[in-house]
């Protein structure tokens, strides 16, 4: 995605940071939030209000990424009638 080398938009394209930051917060955080939630899953040993709250931080950090995903997204769609105008 960022390296313009092998094909990507480049780093200083919005665009770019959209699929990576979405990826992170779905992919990642969410999955480790239902897992952390989990009893079955017992990677770090805890009680259930320490899996409860291990499960609502990486939840939030899901929230944070993906709606900054969504603003990456929305701000290369405003930007696009201003670059079609300049190309």
């Amino acid at each position: 995605m960022l390296d313009t080398a092998v094909g990507g938009n480049g780093a200083a394209n919005v665009f770019s940071w959209h699929p990576m930051l979405m990826s992170v917060a779905f992919l990642g955080f969410m999955t480790s939030g239902q897992l952390a939630y989990n009893e079955d899953v017992r990677l770090a040993p805890a009680d259930k209000p320490a899996r409860r709250r291990r499960h609502a931080a990486l939840m939030a950090l899901a929230f944070v990424f993906a709606l900054a995903g969504y603003a990456a997204i929305w701000s290369a769609r405003a930007r696009a009638p201003r670059d079609a105008a300049r190309a």
